[in-house]
């Protein structure tokens, strides 16, 4: 909170103002923020002169308002943000800008994904707009990005920004190479199976399955305990 005092040494008419003796006092009280940081401040009083109709004014000389405060900071980036979420395609690049307003200036700027801090610059390699890089953005980068900042008042932080990389649908198999599987063929018949025949493919290209490079399995049971070697594909028919 600032309180300003605007003092007027004798005048004819009077101003509005408190008098106190000869001194004419007003006081104003200002909540200052950021936004105050370098304007100025005068004090003025109506000044009446004969045969005028208009009102004149006596002003002080301005002052010039200094005010220190925490960095403020805000992450932007090309194509714009909605409800703090950036949308990107896997495999793209993408900028984080960490725009700041901060007063005396910064000297520390560090950017975080999720706990993890990603860079960090000090002094001299503090830029106005300090930029984050993402190249070839893949899953991993999805996630909360915040940057931080200090100077002699203290230190901030942003509103995190949501990375959302979206990707194609990845097909992942069931059983790792050389791992493990009870592989169960359910069917519906009538009379019930009595036997069954597992047709295992060594190699499948571009949907079409290569017979030649097959091998069978046959079991009495609707299960088949498999262990699956790298590049194969199972299928089972009762």
């Amino acid at each position: 909170m600032l309180t300003l005092q605007c003092r007027v040494f004798g005048a004819r008419p009077l101003p509005t103002m408190e008098p106190s003796q000869q001194l004419m006092i007003s006081e104003v009280q200002l909540s200052i923020s950021h936004e105050y940081d370098e304007s100025r401040i005068t004090c003025c009083v109506p000044s009446y002169r004969r045969g005028r109709d208009s009102e004149e004014f006596v002003c002080t000389a301005a002052q010039h308002l200094t005010v220190l405060y925490a960095p403020i900071l805000n992450i932007e980036a090309e194509g714009g943000i909605e409800n703090e979420t950036l949308t990107i395609v896997k495999g793209c690049d993408v900028s984080l800008n960490c725009t700041f307003q901060a007063n005396p200036n910064i000297y520390q700027l560090i950017w975080f994904h999720e706990d993890d801090i990603l860079e960090q610059k000090t002094e001299e390699k503090v830029s106005l707009h300090p930029i984050l890089e993402l190249r070839s953005v893949s899953e991993n980068d999805s996630g909360e990005y915040v940057c931080a900042a200090t100077n002699d008042e203290g230190s901030s932080y942003s509103e995190p920004v949501f990375l959302d990389v979206v990707y194609e649908t990845i097909i992942e198999y069931g059983v790792t190479a050389e791992d493990y599987v009870n592989l169960t063929c359910k069917v519906r018949a009538r009379p019930t199976p009595y036997g069954y025949r597992w047709l295992i493919i060594s190699e499948l290209e571009g949907g079409v399955l290569h017979a030649n490079r097959s091998q069978t399995v046959e079991t009495l049971e609707p299960t088949l305990l498999y262990q699956r070697p790298n590049d194969t594909t199972v299928h089972g028919d009762g």
